[in-house]
């Protein structure tokens, strides 16, 4: 029954609390965007971070036969670990026929590659999802958006073909003809298309992969870098480390990604303290309006013998019930809102917001909710018992 009351009290005296719900939907659903904003941001910023494999190691290393041959032989005695180097080069072409400019990342890699990442945490995978790659003398393995543009220039016998530029290093331009043998996903990290600041032509960004038995030992490109997967990647770091090198690895990525949050967390619960302060003291003053326009309603009870407790426990439950209520409708509409985000996004630029609610983010919301009810509440049915029973009959 006394919550039936309450809910009765609410319903007769509701547009004397609009301009408080008001007031507190929109505080709380502003709140609840900001905190849902900044984890899908996160998200989006540590997404392959988090998911990458905490075995892996990236080094650049100098194109010093010597240097990778000792690194390659101390790496296998640190044991479960497997590595190998791969020369990479930028190279750009223009492609007359379809118009349109390609800088291309030609890598050089062992003739079988059981695992390839393109940095410490993006591991390449082809078509069918297999992470391994097998290439012959001839053969080239490129990126999903490179055969889009170019699938059109298969032969009649099922044949792709496609030429490849580079410079050695005495800087000649070599041009060789090349098979494509599989097709490996574009980079999740990085677009694939761009336009010139220069030009406003659209520059595409692939990547191609050919076997060292092209080169027969004497392999042109200057940039090498070599990939670990190792059980000791501690060891392997700390072991590029004291030779000179700065390995990157994902267990380092993933540190810094938990770093990152853990301040993020800490910022938000201060901004938290900041909108309870804040906010209190607004819907406090709004609290004390309602509560004015009630002041004949409270003073009338009270002559009529209701008692001191009972007009406190009234008012708290209204305060409480009402900050609950309006609780709920600012999570609906902060729902609503983002869903017509992630629509709107896929509408207009055919792409979605990812949209994340993780559990620190429950709590400080729901924290905050909870404290600021029950100190309103406290303070509401307080002032609700100091009301000047004499001066309100007496005002009549």
């Amino acid at each position: 029954l006394w919550i039936v009351d309450i809910l009765k009290s609410l319903y007769e005296n509701r547009k004397k609390y609009m301009h408080l719900s008001i007031t507190i939907i929109f505080s709380f659903t502003t709140f609840l965007l900001f905190l849902v904003y900044k984890d899908s941001e996160l998200f989006e910023q540590f997404k392959v971070v988090l998911q990458a494999s905490p075995r892996i190691a990236y080094i650049n290393i100098t194109d010093a036969p010597e240097v990778e041959k000792k690194m390659l032989k101390s790496f296998k005695e640190f044991g479960d670990t497997t590595a190998f180097a791969v020369n990479s080069q930028y190279v750009e072409q223009k492609y007359n026929s379809d118009d349109f400019y390609m800088c291309c990342e030609v890598n050089v890699v062992p003739s079988k590659v059981n695992f390839y990442y393109s940095n410490s945490v993006v591991k390449l995978k082809m078509k069918n999802d297999s992470p391994s790659m097998s290439l012959k003398k001839g053969e080239v393995v490129i990126n999903e958006s490179y055969y889009e543009k170019v699938k059109h220039l298969t032969d009649d016998d099922g044949n792709l073909y496609i030429s490849l530029c580079y410079n050695d290093k005495a800087e000649n331009v070599t041009v060789e003809r090349f098979k494509v043998v599989d097709v490996c996903k574009d980079n999740p990290l990085y677009d694939n298309v761009s336009k010139s600041e220069d030009t406003g032509e659209l520059l595409y960004f692939n990547t191609a992969f050919i076997s060292r038995d092209n080169f027969e030992g004497k392999i042109p490109f200057d940039v090498k870098k070599i990939i670990v997967d190792s059980g000791n990647v501690n060891k392997v770091c700390n072991l590029a480390t004291r030779m000179g090198f700065e390995p990157e690895s994902a267990y380092d990525e993933k540190a810094e990604a938990i770093r990152e949050m853990i301040s993020n967390i800490k910022v938000r619960c201060v901004i938290a303290m900041f909108i309870i302060f804040i906010l209190g003291i607004n819907l406090r003053s709004a609290f004390i309006n309602a509560l004015s326009s009630r002041s004949y309603e409270v003073s009338v009870r009270r002559a009529l013998g209701a008692r001191q407790i009972d007009i406190i426990t009234q008012f708290m439950g209204e305060c409480f019930v009402l900050m609950l209520i309006n609780t709920m409708v600012s999570v609906a509409l902060c729902a609503a809102i983002l869903n017509g985000y992630n629509l709107f996004n896929v509408l207009a630029y055919h792409s979605k917001w990812v949209t994340i609610l993780n559990g620190s983010t429950m709590v400080i919301f729901f924290a905050t909710c909870l404290f600021m009810s029950l100190a309103l509440s406290v303070d509401f049915a307080y002032k609700s018992s100091k009301v000047e029973v004499i001066k309100y009959i007496k005002g009549v």
